[in-house]
């Protein structure tokens, strides 16, 4: 029943009734080599919990978990509730069971009461397998690292090994010259397809329009679509101040459009080498949200406004009706005929949500937010994206002294919509924490 309920939103692989051990490892058999994203159990009186963990153990993968303590449609508690009734009807003792067996093992799931055929719980049950198979795909999520941080940047890396451990996340280190091959791989043939896609979903400046300054951008995007494709990425982190990429005669410009253009596309990718970030912005991605890649540049201490803007990279998705513009990127002129590129735009008034990770002492790590609204103001002489964004406080300075005091560095993740509690419930089922500003 519960399964053709879900069916039209989810793909159910497996739906099955198991009561002691055995059926659990049956079970887990027929489902081997797929790749599970979350599993709901519904738990209607008290097995011994053991009966799940041994279905999971048998997993080739490590899905979400969503504990749903069920009642029949017609279930109420009368005067005569008996021995019975309490086997038969007891999710109140069967669930607690199992959420303690898994938090042993290190694996928090939500719990969810209620009974069969209520609408408002069978909505939360979506809300709560949604944001479990997001929480599925941050833990598998395979973090591009091109080259290694700006010199300096100590602060926007994180040990490989233990992120992994803490959180299931994999860093991929890629040689900047591997990117330089892949550039160097990509045929003519291809850049001119992918420049007439360009000039469809963007709006190339009279300045740029058939230069070799776009055709360079086109070509280093193919390049990181495909990387990303050889390498199954969820996202990235490249350094191109290295002299494989922007400090060399090859390539000589910043690419900063095909970040823009991958982050666009759902696979985020952050500059100088910004692995925590990236993070962050995978970890958005994941719940379908787009994800700028931006500083808080000075915050107007009359308006209460912080100034959103960053060095060249976008995400479309911030204009969905719209073509937006690709201008000569100010911040990185390359030569005479050969310059960077980038899309500029103010970023449209609503709610939006700043997104940040960053690592805690003993290799912990925290999602940070902050909530509040894009106010429509911009600055078009910041070169780039741009916007002001108002945050839900009362005093804007002490609510930035917060987001700064909670470590996460001076690069964040710009989304649209007030996502936090989302966040919140990622970072407890990927075993971080979380810091809510506001």
């Amino acid at each position: 029943m519960v399964a053709g309920l879900l069916g039209d939103e989810f793909q159910v692989l497996l739906s099955d009734s198991v009561s002691n051990i055995e059926e659990s490892e049956a079970a887990a058999a027929k489902v081997t080599g797929l790749d599970l994203e979350v599993v709901l159990v519904l738990s209607s009186m008290a097995v011994p919990p053991q009966t799940l963990t041994s279905f999971l153990d048998s997993l080739d993968s490590k899905p979400a978990i969503v504990i749903w303590a069920v009642n029949d449609a017609d279930f109420a508690v009368r005067d005569d509730f008996n021995h019975g009734a309490i086997t038969q009807h007891g999710s109140t003792v069967g669930a607690p069971m199992i959420v303690s067996a898994l938090l042993r093992s290190g694996t928090r799931s939500p719990v969810i009461l209620g009974r069969l055929g209520d609408d408002s719980v069978l909505g939360r049950i979506r809300s709560a397998m949604e944001l479990g198979g997001a929480s599925a795909r941050l833990r598998r999520a395979r973090i591009g690292a091109i080259g290694p941080p700006l010199v300096g940047y100590s602060h926007v890396v994180t040990d490989s090994d233990q992120l992994q451990k803490a959180t299931g996340m994999t860093v991929v280190d890629i040689e900047p010259s591997h990117y330089a091959d892949v550039f160097r791989a990509v045929t003519s043939a291809r850049v001119g397809e992918f420049v007439d896609e360009m000039t469809a979903q963007y709006c190339p400046s009279s300045e740029i329009r058939g230069s070799q300054s776009l055709l360079g951008a086109a070509r280093a995007t193919v390049a990181l679509l495909d990387l990303c494709e050889s390498l199954d990425l969820s996202g990235g982190a490249m350094n191109c101040h290295v002299d494989e990429i922007r400090l060399g005669e090859e390539i000589g410009f910043a690419p900063c459009f095909a970040l823009g253009y991958m982050t666009s596309r759902g696979v985020p990718w952050t500059c100088v080498g910004d692995v925590l970030t990236a993070i962050a912005m995978v970890g958005v991605a994941t719940l379908g949200r787009p994800t700028l890649y931006h500083e808080i540049e000075a915050i107007d201490y009359e308006s209460g406004e912080l100034l959103i803007a960053n060095s060249g990279e976008h995400d479309s998705r911030f204009w969905p009706s719209e073509r937006p513009s690709i201008e000569l990127n100010v911040w990185f002129p390359a030569s005479e005929n050969l310059c960077s590129v980038c899309v500029t735009g103010e970023l449209l008034s609503g709610p939006a949500t700043l997104v940040a990770f960053a690592e805690q002492p003993d290799h912990r790590y925290r999602f940070i937010t902050a909530q509040g609204n894009l106010t429509g103001r911009g600055f078009p002489w910041a070169g780039t994206t741009n916007g002001g964004l108002r945050l839900d406080a009362e005093d804007p300075v002490s609510s930035w002294e917060a987001w700064a005091e909670a470590g996460p560095g001076h690069h964040s993740c710009l989304t649209t919509g007030h996502v936090a509690a989302d966040i919140g419930a990622m970072a407890s089922a990927v075993g971080c924490e979380w810091f809510s500003v506001c």
